[in-house]
């Protein structure tokens, strides 16, 4: 499973291109260098789940986020030309975005300055803040044999938030 992640914000005109490289070395060069060191042992075993964790700023487009979203939508495009390519090696490759979750790196962060957890707490079907316990179920089932015809996909994971 690939986590990584860091979100500077910043609007468009302010982000440099040293700051653009940092996020998307972080948050998607990462999961390629990792790949390259997994994937042939996964080759040679005919077995293996690639599991990465994108964003929903993919799918809402949140201002100020232009480098996060532009990286863990990169994930996602990632999962889904990768699981065309090892899928008859019997490896899957998915990816779960999780909504705003409520971790050290978020609560001492940007977001829970601007009242973040608030916000989208009012929008969520269900009304309470994303931990990242309420990703395990997630993960795990998409790590299990259970998953085994499940390839190229993204999970959303946040409470059903109705974003604009």
């Amino acid at each position: 499973m690939h986590c990584a992640g860091i979100y500077p914000t910043a609007a468009i005109d302010e982000i440099t291109f040293e700051q653009w490289r940092k996020v998307l070395s972080v948050n998607l060069d990462s999961v390629f260098l990792l790949v390259k060191a997994f994937l042939p042992a996964m080759k040679e075993q005919r077995w293996g789940r690639i599991i990465s964790v994108s964003s929903t700023t993919f799918h809402s487009g949140i201002a100020f986020n232009t480098h996060y979203t532009a990286s863990k939508g990169g994930l996602i495009g990632f999962a889904r030309s990768l699981a065309s390519e090892v899928g008859d090696f019997g490896i899957t490759v998915n990816t779960i975005a999780p909504g705003l979750t409520r971790t050290d790196t978020t609560v001492n962060g940007k977001p829970g300055e601007f009242g973040w957890f608030d916000m989208i707490r009012e929008q969520q079907a269900i009304k309470r803040t994303e931990t990242p316990e309420d990703l395990t179920g997630t993960l795990a089932f998409l790590a299990s044999e259970d998953a085994a015809f499940i390839t190229g996909q993204t999970i959303v994971v946040d409470g059903g938030w109705r974003f604009s």
